[in-house]
């Protein structure tokens, strides 16, 4: 009877122990997540820029509905993330230069496939990646320059760097909001997946290299 109790509890051990090692295997920390990420922007990015880059927010989602997570990246590193989850990394990187953030994304899809590179070496530019001289204005100036022309709300912008799909060129867009509406200082919005209003009054969209404005274009 000793003999067979003794073999229930081993029996019940190794059940326990190979349950642990499932979860651990089914689970990491974001922070791994993270250092997955910076091992593939480390093919784009200059090092001493790349040591600057820093990861601001997460959002993982699952299959099932209510699956998933979000929230700012710092807070968060040691949270567990179901491997079967999609995993969406926001990133920025600032740039003395432009005086700016520069915003960019990764995706690690649940089978472990990356999305979003391509993205990236769009979305930020190859002389802030590489660690060169752009000579674009700076987001100071562009804010400036859309004041000048008459830019509504404007106690309340924000400046974007972009490069149009079918352009070789990247714009500033300047957009003004009515702070009852979206406050660009609220940094509790920064969470926040808000469809911002772009109108002609409210949008100016200027030329980075020559600070040249452009009124108005309906997709950039």
């Amino acid at each position: 009877m000793l003999a067979i109790k003794f073999d229930m509890f081993k029996l019940l051990a190794v059940i326990l122990y190979i349950g642990i090692v499932q979860s651990c295997f089914c689970q990491q920390e974001l922070r791994n997540y993270k250092e997955l990420a910076i091992k593939v922007l480390s093919k784009h990015f200059d090092k001493d820029v790349l040591n600057n880059v820093k990861c601001t927010k997460f959002i993982a989602k699952g299959d099932e509905e209510g699956d998933g997570a979000d929230g700012h990246y710092e807070t968060n590193q040691t949270i567990l993330i179901d491997t079967t989850w999609d995993i969406g990394l926001f990133f920025e990187v600032h740039n003395n230069e432009l005086d700016y953030d520069v915003p960019f994304s990764l995706t690690i899809a649940k089978d472990g496939n990356f999305f979003g590179e391509t993205k990236v070496i769009e979305q930020v530019p190859s002389c802030v990646r590489r660690n060169q001289h752009c000579g674009f204005i700076n987001q100071r100036t562009a804010i400036s320059i859309a004041k000048r022309n008459s830019i509504q709300y404007p106690d309340n912008l924000n400046a974007q760097l972009v490069k149009p799909k079918k352009s070789e060129e990247y714009f500033w867009i300047v957009i003004g909001q009515d702070k009852n509406a979206y406050n660009y200082n609220d940094k509790d919005n920064e969470l926040k997946w808000t469809v911002l209003v772009r109108r002609q009054t409210n949008t100016r969209v200027i030329k980075a290299k020559t600070g040249e404005l452009i009124y108005w274009v309906k997709r950039c």
